[in-house]
């Protein structure tokens, strides 16, 4: 026969022992075992909430960062690209002259009456 005592998230299990008078005198053992009372259980199930918030806030900044990382990267590539192209795009005043004497000379060219070479 087992009789269980609850007080306080104690559990007290009287347990017959045998061999004493054949348990007709009533001797029992006396074990307990831990149940956690509901304070307990409440302080426990608001840490696991703070940790597991915690957890979730530590997440969010590790993806925050991950993405200005990403932001950053983004950004520095369209430097790059907008750079170069500047840079190709610059040109002086020289490379301007050198231009227009290349079209006056093309004109030219192409406007010179065809010399006839009839010696042949």
């Amino acid at each position: 026969m087992h009789l269980h005592c609850t007080t306080e998230g104690i559990v007290l299990v009287l347990v017959p022992v045998s061999g004493i008078g054949g348990n007709r005198g009533g001797a029992y053992s006396i074990g307990s075992q831990f149940v956690m009372s509901n304070h307990q259980h409440e302080d426990r199930e608001a840490a696991e909430k703070a940790f597991l918030d915690s957890l979730n806030a530590l997440q969010e900044r590790l993806q925050l960062v991950e993405d200005q990382k990403a932001a950053s990267a983004r950004e520095a590539e369209r430097q790059a690209i907008k750079t170069a192209q500047e840079e190709k795009a610059t040109f002086t005043i020289h490379d301007l002259e050198e231009a227009v004497a290349d079209i006056d000379e093309f004109f030219k060219e192409l406007h010179k009456p065809a010399t006839e070479d009839s010696s042949i």
